[in-house]
């Protein structure tokens, strides 16, 4: 079944990529209106309510409204590290990174989605058949752990200091 999936990135400015979306967005209706417009992105969405460090210095970063992506029937975002909901209309999900990078994300649930389309039937002869999202369902990924291990050095009988570092970490799982 096709869907109409849509991937821009923040390389044009806020409204040339606004407007062009909106008009990819009008199109995928026009083109496919019995299957659910599903939006993927890697830019940063207005809402956010928590950044890592992978944004940390950018102040020219493009900023989009949340209304640019009212139509969709699900949207999906990467670039934030943290997963975090912005919407439920328009439906907007930040996924998150795969794994923990830095310490700003040791706590961090990291997750994949799985979105389930029903198709059903319909009234209308053109499209005898209309699909929607059933469920989206965010699925737990293990992730390696972050640890912060404090070790003294001051002692005056630690007379090898990486031995002792090596020894404290190796009591941790590096799994």
């Amino acid at each position: 079944m096709p869907l109409a999936l849509n991937n821009f990135s923040n390389v044009f400015g806020l409204f040339a990529c606004a407007a062009q979306y909106s008009k990819v967005l009008l199109d995928a209706k026009k083109t496919w209106p019995n299957v659910p417009v599903i939006t993927v992105g890697h830019v940063l969405v207005e809402g956010v309510k928590k950044l890592g460090m992978e944004l940390l210095g950018n102040s020219k970063e493009v900023v989009f409204p949340q209304k640019i992506f009212t139509g969709n029937d699900a949207t999906f975002m990467g670039h934030v590290h943290c997963e975090q909901h912005l919407s439920d209309e328009p439906y907007i999900h930040y996924i998150g990174s795969l794994d923990r990078i830095d310490f700003g994300e040791e706590t961090d649930n990291k997750v994949f989605a799985v979105v389930d389309i029903k198709e059903y039937k319909n009234d209308n002869k053109e499209y005898p058949y209309i699909s929607k999202i059933d469920s989206i369902k965010y699925i737990p990924i293990p992730t390696r752990p972050i640890y912060h291990i404090k070790i003294d050095l001051k002692k005056a009988e630690d007379i090898n200091p990486t031995d002792t570092i090596m020894q404290i970490a190796g009591e941790y799982s590096l799994k």
